[in-house]
């Protein structure tokens, strides 16, 4: 369509004339409060940047600006998070991930110690039928590619414990190197890859229900707010209605 172009930068231009009125009404309004929230710092940061960036089109710039104007508009993607305060199952959604932040580094950080593990011990006992030469030369090319050596087996380990494939990877080592790999994949898969990853799992389903209690109880609490701030213009409704005092 020949006039997409143009119809993009008007509805560009129209909402970041609306959202920048948006936020300067709100900061008149609500003075320092307004920075009390940090979805409102969101907006007073990516609001300008968004104008700027409008008002800036496609004007020839150089290289560095260039650059920095690259940066403007994948920022002003994050206003999009403002949104999330406005709908209930998208604000818990959000509240579990960043409750959760601390949870999924020490998590990550104990898995990573076993998988850190397992690829060591797969590279150093492996080296000897790598480098075997009467083995199948295939098989030797397809282990060595896999697990030749500590970066490579690190990153084998971390697919078979997370994509759910891990007889792909384990079988192979079994049939053709020697079946006394199967105890300790047998142990690793079900200690890690069943037990732990579940562990995991609990932990944030755990998260997400304390996150949900706690957004019904604050869901609550400004209901409470809200008929307490109505009850008092009520007062001073009537009150200002009742002049004689009866």
């Amino acid at each position: 369509w020949p006039g997409t172009k143009l119809v993009f930068l008007v509805s560009e231009g129209f909402f970041a004339v609306i959202f920048g009125i948006e936020l300067i009404l709100r900061i008149i309004v609500e003075r320092l409060d307004f920075f009390k929230s940090g979805f409102n710092v969101i907006d007073a940061v990516v609001v300008p940047l968004m104008v700027v960036d409008v008002a800036l089109g496609d004007m020839p710039l150089d290289l560095s600006f260039a650059r920095v104007a690259r940066i403007v508009r994948i920022v002003r993607a994050f206003r999009v998070v403002r949104t999330l305060s406005h709908f209930q199952h998208l604000r818990i959604l959000w509240n579990t991930i960043a409750g959760s932040l601390v949870s999924f580094i020490y998590s990550m950080a104990i898995m990573f110690i076993f998988m850190f593990m397992l690829a060591l011990f797969l590279t150093q006992s492996l080296q000897d039928f790598l480098l075997d030469q009467s083995a199948d030369l295939d098989q030797r090319m397809e282990l060595n590619r896999l697990f030749g050596d500590g970066i490579k087996s690190l990153w084998t380990v971390f697919e078979l414990t997370f994509s759910g494939c891990w007889p792909t990877y384990a079988r192979p080592i079994i049939e053709g190197v020697s079946w006394l790999y199967a105890p300790v994949f047998a142990f690793y898969v079900a200690a890690v890859v069943f037990a732990m990853s579940r562990v995991v799992a609990a932990l944030f389903l755990k998260e997400t229900l304390q996150q949900a209690s706690a957004d019904a109880e604050m869901m609550v609490k400004d209901r409470g707010l809200e008929a307490q701030r109505m009850e008092r213009n009520l007062l001073a409704l009537f009150h200002s209605a009742d002049g004689d005092g009866s």
